[in-house]
């Protein structure tokens, strides 16, 4: 049902409103003289409105008309009792006008798509018998209704920075200094996928208490899908902001950095970086080139004001200020396209194909190569070598097995190495290896690999391994595509779990993020 809500006599110039709710309520004032072919176009069209079960939400729709309204013209704006409670109609000039839309606060968790429809009328805007030529003007609206959990107060974790890029920190070392006690874990909301399940996710970042999502939708017809960058109130769950990226066949994860978010991407045209607003969305820079990106991208890299991506010839590892329009330098000794890298700030490591590199952080020369760590040398890493210092320590495995490695960091010379059945990219915590083997997490020394400790089983759904772990003081989280349990380290048993998987991330308000590439993303309290 209709419900005719928010009715003006529009003038060339300035302000008014109507009311709402079900009310009518007609202006009057003097219209500017006839024009013909009035056309309105509505934005954003369509209306991606989100809201928190139990409450309501108001959003804004620009109506710009190309010429002024013709005089004795009536304007109405149209929507379903049911879902919207209350919209106003207001004048902002000659030829520009703006609707405020209040959705009801009583609407169940689900996703509902309705219309609203914008009517001019030389007669009585509540019946509209005589509308202009093309009016209605409709406006598609997807109004998602996300279901809540416990929307604690947010508070800074002591000792915590923000989730700035994958693996936490530059040295990817997967570790939260920090002690949560699962008892007090609890859910928190979610960002869902569509009702398709056609969009894909990438892993998200977290700062000042937003999360920065980047995703995608087929765009059907072998087209290049079309890519979003959205920032979500990390309190609610709502949305702050939706960025169009354009099409692009492939975009990396997102990282932050000197107060922006970075991007590299490619498509038919070659492939870009990319920098974006923090506080709105708006591109502040973008740097094409006419080299098309063929491989997947691997997560860029953030150390202080520096940004490590794939960028130019051959996916070429590439060095960039964050504030720079130019690579103040480019790696483009080696065409194995894995770039995921780790940095001391002197080295800048890379593991592909079973080849440690170290390359000179300040000029971009390679440093060593180190011998092939024979028979991994399957498809580039996704994940980055990890640091502490004096050693790098990888994970690698193909159809033929997998090992555990640590390579000197001044010289690349292989120090030690387990081969076994790993799945996941280790975490360190002092001088403490985490990494899941064989189905179960496994504790080592970090000087020479010999094991401390392993759990029992962590379980699995449709024999899914598990690819991640995040460390913290008292806990590891590992994580499938299915599910993720946390393993106390003093007990060495799962103590909790969560039947949704994909990429995790601890944000410095201590809520653990687990970002699927079809499922979309979940908020869950640590404290």
């Amino acid at each position: 049902m209709l419900a005719t809500t928010a009715l003006l006599a529009l003038a060339a110039c300035g302000g008014g409103g109507g009311g709402g709710g079900g009310a009518t309520n007609p202006g009057t004032v003097t219209p500017p003289a006839p024009v013909e072919n009035v056309v309105l176009t509505l934005s954003p069209s369509p209306a991606l409105v989100t809201q928190n079960a139990g409450t309501g939400t108001t959003f804004t729709v620009s109506i710009k008309a190309s010429s002024a309204i013709p005089a004795g013209v009536n304007a109405a704006v149209a929507a379903k009792a049911d879902l919207f409670s209350n919209t106003s109609l207001s004048t902002v000039s000659a030829q520009e006008y703006e609707a405020r839309i209040t959705t009801n606060a009583t609407l169940a968790a689900g996703t509902y798509n309705s219309t609203i429809e914008v009517k001019l009328c030389t007669d009585a805007a509540s019946t509209c018998r005589t509308p202009l030529a093309g009016s209605p003007w409709l406006l598609p609206v997807t109004l998602t209704v996300k279901k809540v959990g416990n929307l604690s107060a947010l508070a800074p974790v002591a000792g915590l920075h923000a989730w700035n890029q994958a693996q936490y920190d530059a040295a990817r070392t997967s570790y939260i200094p920090a002690t949560f006690t699962p008892s007090a874990f609890s859910f928190r909301w979610t960002v869902d996928p569509d009702s398709a399940k056609l969009r894909r996710f990438k892993p998200v970042v977290v700062a000042d208490k937003k999360v920065y999502l980047v995703s995608s939708m087929p765009a059907g017809n072998g087209a290049e899908p079309d890519w979003t960058l959205q920032a979500v109130e990390e309190l609610t769950g709502l949305d702050r902001w939706r960025t169009d990226m354009g099409k692009r066949a492939q975009t990396s994860l997102p990282v932050l950095g000197d107060n922006r978010l970075h991007l590299f991407s490619s498509g038919a045209t070659g492939n870009t970086y990319r920098t974006y607003n923090l506080g709105t969305g708006q591109q502040m820079s973008h740097l094409p080139s006419t080299v098309v990106q063929t491989t997947d991208y691997a997560p860029p890299l953030v150390s202080g004001t520096t940004v490590y991506g794939q960028y130019g010839p051959a996916g070429a590892l590439s060095k960039f200020d964050s504030a720079s329009t130019t690579p103040l330098w480019q790696f483009t000794e080696s065409t194995r396209g894995g770039w995921a890298v780790s940095t001391d700030g002197t080295l800048i490591y890379n593991f592909t194909q079973g080849i440690m590199l170290g390359i000179e952080a300040a000029t971009g020369k390679l440093a060593y190569a180190s011998p092939s760590l024979l028979p991994y040398s399957g498809a580039p890493a996704t994940m980055a070598p990890v640091l502490n210092g004096t050693q790098v320590f990888v994970t690698e495995s193909d159809s033929r097995g997998g090992a555990l490695a640590a390579f000197s960091a001044a010289t690349g010379k292989l120090n030690w190495q387990v081969q076994a059945s790993f799945t996941s990219y280790p975490a360190l915590v002092g001088s403490t290896l985490y990494a899941v083997n064989g189905g179960k997490l496994e504790a080592r020394n970090s000087a020479n690999g010999d094991p401390l400790w392993t759990s029992l089983a962590l379980g699995a759904v449709q024999d899914e391994p598990y690819t991640e772990v995040l460390a913290t003081d008292n806990l590891a989280f590992a994580a499938s595509q299915s599910r993720v349990v946390a393993v106390d380290l003093a007990t060495h048993k799962v103590v909790w779990e969560y039947p949704a998987g994909g990429s995790i991330a601890i944000s410095e308000n201590g809520i653990l993020y687990i970002t699927h590439p079809v499922n979309g993303v979940v908020a869950i309290n640590l404290r």
